[in-house]
């Protein structure tokens, strides 16, 4: 059995950040080996860091 890898905020938000970062290279081996694994709480921290505050006029 192939190990899962769950990948933290911490790292989604290098990756998000860094194009061609070592931990954006990282992640995307770990995704075309289907081995990444995004849980909930992960998953709705790094949705949450996507807001943007609104801009008032």
């Amino acid at each position: 059995m192939t190990d899962r890898v769950i990948i933290d905020t911490c790292i989604w938000a290098s990756v998000f950040a860094k194009a061609g970062s070592p931990h954006q290279q990282a992640v995307e081996r770990l995704i075309d080996q289907d081995r990444a694994v995004l849980i909930g709480p992960v998953l709705t921290e790094v949705l949450y860091g996507f807001r943007r505050p609104r801009v008032s006029s």
